[in-house]
This record gives C-alpha cells, sequence and structure tokens, in this order.
C-alpha cells in the first residue's frame, strides 16, 4: 500500500524552465559568455543551480563558477515567481491526494529558502514537508532528503512512491530503495526516461490516481 508520495519539484509539480533559462542567461551576458537555447537549459537542469551553471560555463571559463553563481541567484530571487506555475492538474491532484489523506513531501535540489518560498503559497498546506539544498543534507541522487522527508513524515519507506521527472530522480529513488513513477510532462522526454526502467510511467497528473488504485 503506497500512503507517502514524495514529489521532486522543477519539471514535476511546477513548470520552472522559462524563470532558470531567463536568470541563467542573464548572468551568462554579465560575464559576456555565449547564451544557451530553451533546450539546452532543459537538459542542465536537475542537478542544483550550481551544476546548472557548471554546465553551461564552457571549459575556458570555469573559474567564473563561483562568482556566475551569486549572480544567478540574485537574478533567481527576483524572477523566480516571474512565469513559474503548477502544470495543468497539478493543483487538482495534490487536492485530490490531500482528501485520501495521502502523506506528501517535496525534495528537491533547488535552494531550500528558495523551494519554501515559491511552494508554500501553492502548495501549503496540503503539502507540509518542503525540502531543497541545505548545508545538512546532500542533494540528489543522494538519497538524504528522502530519508529526512520520510521522518518528517513518520511514514515507512516499504510506503513511499518518489514521483519525479529526471534522470536524477529516478537514481534517488533508487537509491533510497522506494518505488519511483516517471512524468513524461517535464524536462526529460518519455524515451529517455523509460530507458531508466522507473517502476511506473505516467502522462498526465490524473494517472497517478489511477496508479494509487493499483497498490
Amino acid at each position: 500500500m503506497i500512503d507517502t508520495i514524495i514529489f521532486d519539484l522543477d519539471g514535476t509539480l511546477l513548470n520552472t524552465l522559462n524563470d532558470l533559462h531567463y536568470c541563467l542567461n542573464e548572468t551568462l551576458k554579465r560575464y559576456n559568455l555565449p547564451l544557451k537555447t530553451y533546450d539546452q537549459t532543459r537538459q542542465y537542469v536537475g542537478n542544483g543551480i550550481k551544476t546548472l551553471i557548471n554546465r553551461a560555463l564552457d571549459d575556458n571559463h570555469k573559474e567564473l563558477l563561483d562568482d556566475a553563481f551569486k549572480t544567478f541567484l540574485e537574478l533567481y530571487e527576483i524572477h523566480k515567481l516571474d512565469t513559474t506555475k503548477p502544470y495543468e492538474g497539478i493543483i487538482d491532484l495534490v487536492l485530490q491526494l490531500s482528501k485520501r489523506n495521502i502523506k506528501m513531501a517535496i525534495v528537491s535540489n533547488k535552494i531550500e529558502k528558495a523551494v519554501n518560498e515559491i511552494c508554500k503559497p501553492i502548495f501549503y498546506p496540503s503539502i507540509k514537508v518542503m525540502l531543497g539544498e541545505t548545508n545538512t543534507l546532500k542533494r540528489k541522487p543522494a538519497p538524504d532528503m528522502v530519508y529526512e522527508a520520510i521522518k518528517r513524515l513518520n511514514s515507512n519507506p516499504n510506503n513511499v512512491l518518489f514521483v519525479g521527472d529526471s534522470e536524477t530522480d529516478i537514481q534517488t529513488a533508487k537509491n533510497a530503495n522506494v518505488k519511483v513513477c516517471a512524468v513524461s510532462w517535464g524536462f526529460r522526454d518519455k524515451d529517455t526516461l523509460l530507458k531508466l526502467e522507473p517502476d511506473y510511467l505516467i502522462d498526465k497528473p490524473n494517472q497517478l490516481l489511477d496508479l494509487l488504485e493499483t497498490f
């Protein structure tokens, strides 16, 4: 029986890509570096902001990483909610899960301050546990944040389903030894996800409700 859902954030609950793409290119402009396409940014995300910046810097400019990271954070603080919004069907899904007394958490490689600022107005109190990158918990694909979410929800790992849209999410769930459901509406295409062999894959948020009926 599944009584706990742990969600990834970017590309799973929220479409954050436009704001991430804008802030990335504005950061690159500050250093007179080549801009990145929308699709390039899509491929770079998933392992935290610093990794996003690192992937966008060519080999001749890696020394700019720390400064560019700081610049990005300053820009993202201003622009993180310009266009970011839940994917279609997500709000209804969360409400339906809450009505069914499913325990829920968000686990993201986004900095925890941003996770809370973005997510609390949208998902609280249906989702009360919201974890992001800190100095005390290792980022995904390390299982640490999943373990912490399970602990805070007083859940059993055998009853947990992790839901995410990327290679990082699938590997995180496997590292934490919990079931994983991939979603195809996010930052990775369906073929990429299938090759990673998630336990389940869905194309629309409401299919998660149908999936829960099978347990």
